[in-house]
C-alpha cells in the first residue's frame, strides 16, 4: 500500500512538471516569433518641416536584425533621396537610419523592412511627412548702394537662405544698367570690364530655365572711376552730371557761346543806360520859391 502511494505521488509530480513545461513554451515561442513595432521616427509621421533633414531615423520596440533591413525615403513621385541603404545602429539595435540628399519642398514617404534579432519574420511599414520651406532670400553684402570702384573689377558677395545652388539649375542672375551680364552658382563672383561711370548694378534669384524670383531682387548704385581722374570714384558718382541736367558734353561749346553773347549784351546795355540823358525839369522845378 506505501508503494502504491509513493508511486501515485512520483505521478502526480511529473504530471505537474509536464504541464508546466508545456504551458511554458508557447510564451517562449511568442517571444522569439515577436515582432518589432515603430514607436519612435524622427521626422514624425504626418509632421511638417521648415527645414531638409538630414537623417531618417526609426526607433523600434526590439533588437533589429541587419539581414533584411532596410529604409527609403522617396517623393511622392517616386525620386530617390537616399545616400545609402540604411543601416541598425550598432549601439543601440533598437535604431535604424539613413542619411538623405536635401529634401525641397514637398510631400515624402519613409518606407521600411525589419526584423527582430533572433527572428525570422519580416514585416514592413511606411508614413509620410512633409517639407514647407520658408521663401527664399537673397542678401547683397558688397557691394553697396553709393560705393565707389577705381578699377573695372567689381566684386560681388551674396548671401542666400533656403536656396540651394545643387537643385533645380539655381543660380543668380546679375544685371548692369537693366542687361543680364552673368549667371552665377555661388555666392561670390567678380564683374570684369565695368565701363567708367555711374551703373545700377542688380541680383535676383533664378531656378528652372529662366524662372526669376523677383522678390529677392538686390539693386545698387556704384561708380568706376575715370582713368587719370584725380576725383575719387565715389565722389564722380554722387557729383551731378551734365546729362543729369539736359546738357550733354557735346553742348557745352554752345552753352559758352551763349554765355557770351548774353553777357554782351548785358554790358551793351548797361553803357546805354549811362549815355541816355534825364528828362528835361518841370517849369518852375528847382527854382528857389517865389518871397
Amino acid at each position: 500500500m506505501m508503494a502504491f502511494s509513493r508511486r501515485l505521488k512520483i505521478t502526480v509530480v511529473l504530471t505537474l512538471l509536464a504541464a508546466s513545461l508545456l504551458s511554458a513554451e508557447p510564451a517562449f515561442t511568442a517571444e522569439v516569433a515577436a515582432q518589432p513595432r515603430l514607436v519612435d521616427a524622427s521626422p514624425a509621421p504626418d509632421s511638417v518641416l521648415g527645414a531638409s533633414p538630414e537623417v531618417v531615423t526609426l526607433t523600434f520596440d526590439r533588437a533589429l536584425s541587419d539581414s533584411g533591413t532596410w529604409v527609403t525615403v522617396r517623393s511622392l513621385e517616386g525620386e530617390y533621396f537616399n545616400e545609402t541603404d540604411g543601416a541598425v545602429n550598432p549601439d543601440n539595435r533598437f535604431t535604424l537610419s539613413v542619411p538623405i540628399a536635401p529634401l525641397p519642398e514637398g510631400r515624402y514617404r519613409v518606407s521600411y523592412q525589419v526584423t527582430s534579432l533572433g527572428g525570422s519574420t519580416f514585416i514592413t511599414g511606411r508614413y509620410e511627412f512633409s517639407i514647407d520651406l520658408p521663401e527664399p532670400r537673397l542678401e547683397l553684402l558688397e557691394p553697396v548702394s553709393g560705393q565707389g570702384f577705381e578699377s573695372p573689377r567689381i566684386p560681388l558677395e551674396m548671401r542666400v537662405h533656403y536656396f540651394d545652388f545643387g537643385q533645380y539649375n539655381n543660380r543668380v542672375h546679375v544685371y548692369l544698367d537693366g542687361e543680364k551680364v552673368a549667371e552665377v552658382q555661388g555666392e561670390s563672383y567678380v564683374l570684369e570690364g565695368v565701363e567708367p561711370g555711374v551703373h545700377e548694378l542688380t541680383t535676383v534669384l533664378a531656378r528652372f530655365e529662366e524662372e526669376e524670383l523677383p522678390d529677392t531682387a538686390q539693386t545698387v548704385t556704384i561708380a568706376v572711376g575715370q582713368p587719370g581722374s584725380d576725383r575719387p570714384a565715389a565722389e564722380q558718382a554722387s557729383a551731378p552730371t551734365g546729362s543729369e541736367f539736359g546738357l550733354g558734353l557735346e553742348n557745352w561749346p554752345l552753352v559758352a557761346a551763349l554765355s557770351l553773347v548774353l553777357l554782351g549784351v548785358g554790358i551793351w546795355l548797361g553803357r546805354s543806360t549811362q549815355a541816355t540823358p534825364g528828362p528835361a525839369p518841370l517849369a518852375g522845378e528847382g527854382e528857389p520859391p517865389a518871397s
